[in-house]
């Protein structure tokens, strides 16, 4: 499965890839910023965005798009963007 990734200038990294395989866009966020992940979030895309988010990184869903040349269910593509917070947007 091929992955797609885009930046922004605010430092953003859009991670893209088939919806029905979004644990490869949770995996490939995870490994880019270097985030330690609980034990108990192993198999469980949830707790391993909760894990992403606890490390001071903002997840945004972007669009759904469509792969012409993909077969269903594969043809969906899931976009999420992740940037790492400012130390001034932390939540006291």
């Amino acid at each position: 499965m091929l992955l797609d990734s885009r930046a922004c200038d605010c430092g953003a990294v859009a991670i893209a890839g088939p919806q029905i395989d979004s644990d490869e866009i949770i995996d490939a966020a995870i490994d880019y910023f270097h985030i330690t992940t609980r034990p108990e979030s192993r198999g469980c895309d949830a707790l391993f965005l909760q894990d992403i988010e606890r490390s001071g990184i903002e997840i945004r869903e972007g669009v759904l798009t469509q792969d012409p040349e993909a077969p269903a269910p594969w043809a969906t593509i899931r976009h999420l963007w992740f940037r790492r917070q400012k130390a001034g947007d932390y939540a006291a």
